[in-house]
């Protein structure tokens, strides 16, 4: 029975997969044919529409709790731990104004998509040599502060297999040091179930289920200001550590 079930996620992954691809082949298209007009509201728009598609193709449930915390207007820094793609796609179901990722350059250096990544206005960021993740980060701090929110994984890739986070680099928190504005946490619980974290399968299955989204109480710059870099980094990760606990009790009950 185990057998037949996974033979029928293997065949509808592979149908979600090829449906999913050929259609951001069409996003990344119109993006990378925006990317002259420096169009990024409309490469929102695209990626918004792409989003909302892959999450009803896909099936995956999604359960907000705190959504009375989101802040409301910007500009603000998102800060969220990494399950899966689904967390990402996921931003774009409950915030409402535009915002632009902070994404490792390497992802920047994907033919094509790379470029419609900067036709969005991503900011990309040199984890690996210290001085250009320097620059980068005062290129998004200036972005910040002209208006644009930015929604960062402070993990620097997908959480461990569990679930459970890794350790925070600091650059995010570095990051809002420069910029002086609102920290939004957001925590992702029962993702790395809908796509368990194969990292060395280039095939990943999708398994339906529900994911948990918890919106914590946005940190203000005058909450942070007198701390140092790793100081904010343990109280965000402490506040998201507690909220992904309850959140683990909460879908073992559902």
């Amino acid at each position: 029975m185990k057998q037949m079930y996974e033979v029928w996620i293997a065949v509808r992954s592979v149908v979600i997969w090829f449906i999913a691809l050929l259609m951001l082949f069409i996003v990344v298209c119109l993006a990378i044919l925006s990317y002259p007009f420096r169009l990024y509201h409309f490469v929102h728009i695209l990626a918004e529409t792409y989003a909302r598609f892959v999450l009803f193709i896909s099936g995956v449930r999604f359960r907000i709790s705190g959504i009375e915390n989101l802040e409301e207007t910007g500009p603000f820094i998102v800060v969220s731990n990494h399950q899966s793609m689904f967390d990402a796609v996921a931003m774009y179901t409950f915030l409402e104004i535009p915002f632009r990722w902070v994404a490792k350059a390497s992802l920047f250096r994907i033919p094509f998509l790379g470029l419609a990544m900067k036709a969005g206005g991503y900011i990309s960021v040199e984890r690996d040599q210290p001085r250009k993740a320097a620059v980068s980060l005062l290129e998004a701090a200036r972005g910040v502060n002209s208006g644009i929110s930015v929604v960062i994984f402070p993990e620097g890739t997908r959480s461990f297999e569990d679930g459970s986070m890794r350790p925070f680099k600091n650059g995010s928190f570095l990051l809002a040091k420069k910029a002086k504005v609102t920290l939004q946490p957001v925590v992702f619980w029962g993702s790395h179930k809908i796509i368990p974290v194969k990292r060395k399968k280039l095939f990943q299955k999708i398994y339906p289920g529900k994911v948990f989204i918890s919106i914590i109480k946005p940190i203000h710059p005058d909450d942070y200001s007198s701390l140092e870099v790793d100081e904010i980094s343990d109280l965000i990760r402490t506040k998201m550590q507690i909220s992904l606990d309850q959140m683990k009790l909460e879908s073992q009950k559902a």
